[in-house]
């Protein structure tokens, strides 16, 4: 699909009187074909087919701009190979003028193919890290490939748990696995499905893989499809993972006596993360179960005095955990974080209020701690 320009110098013996033209097999391009007497394209003539002079093939008047090829003569050709070609053009170019000899010109042009590649990913494009996925395919190309067709996935122990498997149906029994080449991961289609080529009718493909539990965000890896003769199809950023944490919550103590001012109630707020945060790292209580007078306050140690105090937000208390100056925390792996807050003295039997973990690109993570006050 790009176009090609062509520059010809034809030298001539003695001074031609008619009939210069250019002639061009109709098979080797797609759409109308130009010359010029320079390489600027803005200054080109329109060549036409002609029937009567040569069957099949496209004629570009020379007399637009040259009354004689003599001595030397430079001209360019503009055209769009062949859609649907792939491999060496192998086409020739005959310079005609009346009562010489054409003079042929085969030129050494090779078109790659190109790839167009759709993908459905299922069950959607947003998911938890760590789940299995179904990425469907869908190649088209405007010629038709003859070998060396596979799918890559480059850098696989970095972008992926465990093996790929892949199949041209939506066939998870009899898919085929994809071996590791110099760390990618390899799909050998034309090995593992002879005759199966990547053509203008379309072909399918059908990936099962599964993204590592510490990735966030958009994954990282890429889809690279491949073929002898045609450029390398790039598929990337396929699907976002969302991180998750899982917590638990000790309170200290678990049973409240109430009291007309309130008893507080520590907690003691163990986190597990996917993966690395990167903003918005939150916990969060509903403001209708707590005494909002005595405040909610939270630190990564169990020492009171080195607490921050947590600001209300419509019906929460939200603790931000990065919003102390030269302060920055984030979940990885395991944390411990502690919680002060008091139960409103209304409250009569078990609490049931929620403590919500929060990050950019995480899942929401809640649970209800065993409080019970009497």
């Amino acid at each position: 699909g790009r176009q090609l320009s062509l520059h010809f110098t034809v030298r001539s013996t003695a001074a031609s009187a008619g009939g210069e033209m250019v002639l061009i097999p109709s098979r080797m391009h797609s759409g109308p074909v130009f010359w010029g007497p320079t390489g600027n394209e803005l200054f080109t003539f329109a060549c036409n087919t002609t029937i009567n002079q040569d069957l099949g093939r496209v004629a570009c008047s020379l007399n637009e701009s040259f009354t004689s090829l003599y001595p030397y003569t430079h001209l360019w050709l503009f055209l769009f190979p062949t859609v649907s070609w792939v491999g060496p053009l192998n086409e020739t170019i005959a310079v005609h003028a009346g009562y010489f000899e054409q003079l042929p010109v085969t030129p050494a042009i090779v078109v790659r193919g190109v790839l167009n590649v759709s993908v459905q990913v299922l069950p959607t494009i947003v998911v938890p890290s760590g789940t299995s996925l179904l990425l469907h395919f869908w190649i088209t190309s405007p010629g038709l490939s003859t070998g060396g067709e596979s799918v890559e996935i480059p850098a696989a122990a970095s972008v992926l748990f465990d093996n790929v498997t892949y199949n041209i149906a939506n066939d998870p029994n009899g898919a085929r696995y994809c071996g590791v080449l110099n760390g990618s991961m390899v799909c050998p289609l034309s090995s593992d499905f002879p005759g199966v080529h990547w053509s203008p009718n379309g072909t399918s493909l059908w990936l099962w893989v599964r993204p590592p539990t510490n990735t966030v965000g958009w994954w990282p890896g890429s889809v690279v499809f491949k073929a002898s003769g045609f450029e390398e199809a790039v598929r990337s950023q396929l699907f976002f993972l969302m991180g998750f944490t899982n917590i638990t919550v000790t309170p200290v103590p678990s049973v409240v006596v109430s009291t007309p001012v309130g008893t507080q109630v520590v907690a003691r707020v163990d986190v597990n993360s996917s993966g690395a945060s990167r903003a918005n790292e939150q916990i969060a209580i509903p403001r209708n179960y707590v005494l909002e007078s005595a405040g909610v306050a939270w630190s990564t140690t169990a020492d009171p005095l080195l607490s921050e105090p947590c600001v209300t937000s419509h019906a929460e208390f939200v603790c931000a955990l990065n919003a102390r100056p030269g302060f920055h925390f984030n979940f990885s792996g395991t944390h411990t974080l502690w919680l002060w807050f008091t139960p409103l003295p209304s409250i009569v039997g078990p609490l049931g209020a929620f403590v919500a973990v929060r990050a950019l690109n995480f899942e929401d993570s809640v649970t209800i701690p065993n409080i019970t006050v009497l």
